[in-house]
Formats: structure tokens, sequence, C-alpha cells
């Protein structure tokens, strides 16, 4: 089993230049979070963005931008609902 799941980021999203890139997630251990890694106009960032997959949120908050942060609100939801169709494809997801 490996110990890092690597999924590319398909079909979230995006603007305001942010691009999401790939979601990383424990393959040791059964953990509800994820390191995403964007580019931001182009230039593929140095560090990833926490998410809380149970809460649906970004635990970083790299823009102050009020667009920027919608985005990322956005983006935060879409991407756990796509975690969890790739993941568990046999479970419905319980978020709306």
């Amino acid at each position: 089993m490996s110990e890092i799941y690597k999924l590319p980021l398909k079909g979230i999203t995006e603007g305001a230049g942010i691009h999401f890139l790939e979601a990383e997630l424990s393959g040791k251990y059964d953990l509800p979070f994820a390191v995403i890694w964007y580019s931001f106009q182009g230039n593929k960032q140095s560090e990833g963005l926490r998410l809380d997959l149970d809460k649906e949120v970004f635990l970083d908050h790299p823009f102050v931008d009020l667009e920027k942060k919608r985005i990322m609100e956005t983006a935060a939801r879409e991407i756990t609902k796509f975690l969890a169709h790739h993941l568990y494809p046999s479970r419905k997801a319980s978020h709306g």
C-alpha cells in the first residue's frame, strides 16, 4: 500500500488565477485531511493547502481578496466531493 495517494484534480472550480492541480491523502492512516496543490497566476505554489474533508473547508487561507476566498470556498466543497467519489465510489456522498 502506498504511503500517499495522489489524485489529479479535474473539473474543479477555478478562477482569479487559481488552478487546482493535485490532492494528496494518506495511504497509511484514515485521516479526514488532504493536501491540495495549486498554482496561482501560472506558478505552482511551494506549499500545498490543508483541506479538512469533514468540514469541507481549507485550513490555510492564502488570499484576502473576496473573489479568491469565494473560489476557495466553492473549490473546497467540490474537491471533497471529488475525492469521496474517487476514493469511495460505492458510497453516496452524504454532504449536500
